[in-house]
């Protein structure tokens, strides 16, 4: 799967996502990759669980502001909407709804992000390095 076809699957911004990397596609597969290692869902589900909506806050502004640059609108549009929800340090009427959608998107998001991975591993492209992390050979 070509990196920009997962980007059609996500309904991401791949020109967006290429340019904040200064044009590196390569780069932009990588720090994609790196996503797959991403705990933010766990931490917003614990301070939501706690009822602990600073955090949770903090935790989905976090994520907001990682996807926006990795261009993963429908995510960054799910985040950002929970985000506006829990600004005010309490929870909204909808705020609930929100997050429902934000596990979904992220979800299907991983999900997409694994098929991908998945095809860069049997085409020999990816492989870890010592630590875990991704590395990335040119095709």
């Amino acid at each position: 799967m070509e990196l920009k076809t997962l980007y059609q699957e996500l309904r991401g911004n791949f020109s967006e996502a290429v340019y904040r990397m200064d044009g590196d596609e390569q780069m932009l597969r990588m720090v994609v990759l790196l996503f797959l290692k991403d705990d933010s869902l766990i931490q917003i589900k614990k301070s939501m669980e706690r009822e602990d909506w600073t955090g949770a806050f903090d935790a989905v502004h976090r994520l907001k502001g990682v996807v926006i640059n990795l261009g993963f609108d429908d995510l960054y549009q799910a985040s950002s909407d929970l985000c506006e929800s829990l600004r005010p340090g309490r929870p909204g009427e909808d705020t609930m709804r929100l997050y429902q959608k934000l596990v979904r998107v992220y979800g299907k998001t991983m999900e997409a992000l694994l098929r991908y991975a998945s095809a860069e591993s049997e085409l020999g492209i990816l492989s870890e390095d010592s630590a875990g992390y991704p590395r990335v050979r040119s095709r």
